[in-house]
C-alpha cells in the first residue's frame, strides 16, 4: 500500500499533512494516490478526499468505489464532499452499493458512528437518485433496513425508502411468495416476542397501509 493510503488508513495525521503539502496530480504519479481516496473516506478525512479529487483522482474506479466506503462507515461529511464532485451526477449505477451499505449499517453496532450519522448517508444518497424502482435489486432494499446487522433495524430508514419509491410490502422469492409483514412476523415469533422490532413494525406498518398480526 502506498505512503499515503496507509497513513490515512491508520490516521497518522501529520504524515498525511506532510505527504499532501505539495502532492503529484494523479495523471503524473498514479501510484502515490493508490487506494487514498477510498481510505480518506472510510476515515472521514475531508481534507484527504478534498485533495484526492483537486488532483484528479477518480471518485470510482476498478478496485474501490469511494462513494461506498464512505457510507459503509456513516462518514456522510466525506460523502457529501464526493457526491458535490460527481461527474455523471444521473448515473445511479456508482451510488447502488453505497446506498446498501448505508442502509445495511444503519442500526449499528455499539463501537460504530451513530445511527443518524448513517441516516444522513441515506438521505444524501436519495437525494442525489441512488435508488430507482426500476432495478430489480432493490425490491427487498426495505427488509434489508428492517434486517441490519442489529436486529431491530432503523424506521427512519425504512420511511426515508419508501418515500423514495422503495416497495413497502414486496414479495419474496425463497421458496414460496411472502410479503415483508410475514417476514417480520415471523423473525418476531422466532425471538419468542416483538419488542425488539417494535418500532420498526409501527414503521413499516405507516408506510406499507398494512397491520403485523402480534
Amino acid at each position: 500500500m502506498p505512503d499515503l493510503a496507509f497513513a490515512v488508513a491508520i490516521k497518522d495525521g501529520p504524515t498525511v499533512n506532510a505527504l499532501l503539502t505539495n502532492p503529484p496530480a494523479f495523471a503524473q504519479h498514479p501510484e502515490f494516490w493508490k487506494g487514498a481516496l477510498p481510505a480518506a473516506a472510510r476515515t472521514g478525512r475531508v481534507e484527504a478526499v478534498r485533495a484526492a479529487i483537486k488532483h484528479g483522482v477518480p471518485l470510482v474506479d476498478s478496485d474501490a468505489n469511494a462513494f461506498a466506503a464512505a457510507a459503509g462507515e456513516g462518514q456522510h461529511e466525506a460523502l457529501a464532499e464526493l457526491l458535490a464532485h460527481r461527474k455523471e451526477p444521473h448515473d445511479s449505477a456508482q451510488l447502488r452499493q453505497a446506498l446498501w451499505n448505508a442502509v445495511w449499517n444503519s442500526h449499528p453496532y455499539e463501537r460504530q458512528r451513530l445511527a443518524e450519522d448513517f441516516e444522513k448517508c441515506v438521505k444524501l444518497l436519495l437525494e442525489a437518485g441512488a435508488f430507482t424502482s426500476a432495478d430489480a435489486g432493490h425490491r427487498s432494499i426495505v427488509a434489508t433496513a428492517v434486517f441490519t446487522r442489529n436486529p431491530g433495524g432503523n424506521p427512519k430508514v425504512v420511511e426515508m425508502l419508501v418515500a423514495a419509491g422503495a416497495e413497502a410490502n414486496p414479495r419474496f422469492e425463497q421458496g414460496k411468495p411472502q410479503r415483508l409483514s410475514d417476514v417480520v412476523q415471523a423473525a418476531c415469533t422466532q425471538q419468542g416476542c416483538s419488542t425488539p422490532f417494535a418500532r420498526t413494525i409501527a414503521a413499516v406498518e405507516k408506510a406499507a397501509h398494512l397491520v403485523i398480526k402480534r
